[in-house]
């Protein structure tokens, strides 16, 4: 296991690269991630040109289920075989296309989704969205989560998509844009600091409306979804943080599936890859069951197009 120094290594800078309209994206090709130190622990990333890590020695262009989500989804810290994608592509039998990008929240993985109907023209008969519970304040923009972003990847100052609540109620989507933007901030370490404050002052404002944000991007999620044919399903992952009777509630009036498979194993530390908190091969193999077991329609011969 590496220490945390040498995990600096498998931090997402040579995998990611800007995107005009998600802030930032998977990078096509083929890394080898490792600490010098210990040789023995790498592992194997494979981007495709559509931007979804590999899932199987194929390449397939139009994925049957098309998985969005986080860093959880792509597989933070493990090798392309590793990853829950992975998994149940081999489970099922059925081709699986992991479009997850680390530290995406609800809104990109929605993003994603549209541009991957509407601009790559994909048609996958299953969408599945994998839900944790700190994607509510990324979509509401937590500066805390844009700068530990902006450090790690090193893409120089990306650009994020947001949403908030309106005053007549309604939800408003933000194009990607550049935050930083105090004069000076570049060159004065107080200029730099007022603007800290200054987003997390606009973000802390926002908060109390966040999960009616992120409810309102899951809803728009199931009708893109709907109106390209393709089922849709919200899989929760890590929902301990979350009021889930309120997002119960919400899925059941707005006939949105959800299958639970969040558990408090997450957190323990077998189930992670040690250097933090990333679930490890364990952990995916647990949801990868969990999936089997509530969705069992994945391994049928063929899956139904939505009604």
């Amino acid at each position: 296991m590496p220490s945390s120094k040498e995990s600096q290594e498998f931090r997402t800078s040579r995998t990611v690269e800007s995107d005009p309209l998600l802030g930032w994206r998977n990078k096509p090709g083929q890394y080898r991630l490792g600490a010098e130190s210990s040789p023995d622990y790498s592992i194997n990333i494979t981007v495709h040109d559509n931007g979804a890590r590999a899932t199987s020695q194929k390449y397939i262009q139009n994925p049957e289920i098309e998985i969005v989500g986080c860093s959880y989804t792509f597989g933070y810290g493990l090798s392309d075989n590793q990853t829950l994608p992975w998994m149940l592509e081999e489970s099922t039998g059925k081709t699986v296309g992991n479009f997850g990008v680390s530290a995406f929240g609800t809104l990109q993985s929605y993003l994603m989704l549209k541009k991957n109907f509407e601009i790559k023209k994909l048609t996958p008969k299953r969408v599945l969205y994998l839900f944790a519970d700190f994607h509510a304040p990324r979509n509401i923009l937590n500066p805390g989560n844009f700068y530990s972003f902006a450090r790690t990847t090193m893409v120089g100052n990306p650009i994020v998509p947001y949403a908030e609540l309106g005053e007549d109620n309604q939800v408003i989507y933000h194009n990607a844009q550049n935050i930083l933007t105090f004069p000076l901030r570049e060159h004065l370490a107080t200029a730099a600091l007022l603007q800290k404050f200054w987003l997390q002052f606009k973000f802390q404002r926002r908060v109390p409306s966040m999960h009616i944000v992120t409810q309102k991007i899951i809803s728009d999620m199931n009708t893109l979804s709907l109106k390209h044919k393709a089922k849709f399903a919200v899989v929760g992952i890590r929902t301990m943080g979350l009021d889930m009777n309120s997002y119960s509630q919400f899925f059941n009036d707005n006939n949105i599936e959800f299958i639970d498979c969040s558990t408090s194993l997450s957190e323990e530390p077998s189930m992670t890859i040690g250097f933090d908190t990333h679930p490890n091969e364990k952990m995916y193999s647990y949801w990868n069951n969990c999936l089997l077991e509530k969705l069992p329609e994945l391994t049928q011969e063929e899956l139904a197009d939505s009604e």
